[in-house]
């Protein structure tokens, strides 16, 4: 027998974005178009059953004492402070999300409201990282709509410190119609359209620090 060779040029591998196991959701984060330019807090917006909420902080199915744990280390921090934290995780980092609704017996008792499981491609080192964004849209609908979105995000890790903050900018602009319908005693109507334009511009600045007190696992 006369030994043969095959030429592959490449190898295309492909993989849901989402899957069902047993107990819990896995969202595949790593290699995602959607993960660019985003950050953690976005990518569990698209997260089966996880409600984000910029006040609260992060629920699964709306209910309470849910938990957070990224590297298999506890997220002590709640509500904005929650928020600012995820924001500062680039999605690009992210290997997988796993939301568990219902945690088992291995889990603490106090995560009632389900755990929510980020696992990061790696760990992070001391020292500084930093992220430049811009983004922009217009409505499909109304192509007098747009918005433009810069942001800006710093990181600083030493040992358990880390500090952190983000600047944003949304400013949108656009043209609404007002339209109003007037009925007249003899049973007809007029009705009347008038534009009006809207401009805005809401700035972001939020700045934390977090202290690890873990000393086995550290984000």
């Amino acid at each position: 027998m006369q030994p043969s060779a095959i030429g592959i040029e490449a190898v295309e591998v492909k993989a849901d974005l989402i899957t069902r196991e047993a107990d819990r959701f896995v969202v595949n984060v790593a290699n995602t178009p959607l993960a660019i330019g985003q950050t953690a807090k976005e990518m569990l917006q698209i997260s089966p059953g996880v409600w984000v909420d910029e006040r609260t902080g992060i629920s699964i199915n709306g209910k309470s004492n849910t938990q957070v744990i990224v590297n298999e280390r506890p997220v002590r921090e709640r509500g904005e402070d929650l928020i600012n934290y995820l924001n500062s995780i680039k999605a690009e980092d992210i290997l997988k999300i796993e939301v568990i609704p219902m945690p088992g017996s291995e889990y603490d008792a106090s995560a009632q409201g389900g755990i929510v499981k980020i696992t990061l491609k790696r760990q992070r080192n001391n020292g500084i990282e930093g992220s430049v964004s811009m983004r922009y849209g217009t409505s499909l609908s109304n192509r007098s709509m747009e918005y433009i979105q810069p942001g800006f995000n710093f990181n600083f890790k030493a040992d358990k410190v880390s500090f952190y903050t983000t600047i944003n900018e949304n400013r949108n602009h656009g043209t609404t119609e007002n339209r109003s319908t007037m009925t007249f005693l003899d049973g007809s109507t007029r009705t009347t359209t008038a534009p009006r334009t809207y401009r805005g511009d809401n700035p972001t600045l939020r700045i934390g620090t977090i202290y690890d007190f873990n000393d086995k696992h550290s984000v």
